[in-house]
């Protein structure tokens, strides 16, 4: 299918329904992990992510490619410093969840232990980074360009912003390292947590970095 440019719009709170299969789709095997392997706590999370600003996925974070009504890709993205204050607004986002019974008390205990392991996966940041935390497509818009817009509408964003570099995490059995890497992206960390990776399956995380400057 050959590339079109489509139009790159804020997300919008109506969204929500479509966001949790995108952003699951960047790294199934740590979301797997992170919420107990339980699809609909995951859903509940990011939905209720969505609406809160300062929080994991916000709304207000997020860029959007639409066709026909319908969410075919996103990237959320945000510098450094916001992403390491995810966290605090995360814990807020999981009392919600806990007062309204979209996730049990054991699910809130393991999505923190978890958690805490999976940040030794993630390499620092310098405070005049910008942070893509997630960038997918829906199957049928592969091939048409969708993903290569976004992300560089992302950059583009970053640069102008003044950050110097822009980072991305993602699992090295992920056949978009290749486009990163097309991307003029650069690999400048491999990172791999034995616990995890021998009892939860989960993947070595690439840090991809690209300069801005």
């Amino acid at each position: 299918m050959p590339t079109t440019e489509a139009e790159i719009t804020p997300g919008r709170p109506e969204d929500a329904a479509e966001i949790p299969d995108l952003v699951h789709s960047t790294a199934p095997a740590v979301y797997d992990y992170l919420f107990a392997r339980s699809r609909p706590f995951f859903d509940h999370f990011v939905r209720a992510s969505w609406g809160t600003p300062g929080s994991l996925c916000p709304h207000d974070q997020t860029s959007v490619v639409r066709a026909e009504g319908r969410v075919l890709g996103i990237e959320v993205g945000y510098g450094s410093g916001a992403f390491y204050e995810t966290g605090r607004v995360g814990a807020q986002v999981m009392a919600g969840l806990l007062q309204r019974g979209e996730a049990t008390v054991d699910q809130a205990r393991h999505a923190g232990r978890a958690s805490y392991k999976n940040d030794f996966q993630l390499p620092r940041m310098a405070a005049d980074a910008y942070y893509v935390l997630a960038l997918a497509n829906r199957p049928e818009a592969r091939g048409r360009g969708v993903g290569r817009q976004l992300l560089q509408h992302a950059i583009d964003g970053a640069r102008e912003q003044g950050y110097r570099t822009l980072h991305l995490d993602v699992l090295s059995d992920n056949p978009a390292v290749g486009f990163y890497e097309r991307m003029g992206f650069t690999c400048m960390a491999e990172t791999r947590c034995p616990e995890l990776n021998e009892k939860e399956g989960i993947p070595m995380e690439k840090r991809m970095v690209l300069s801005l400057r």
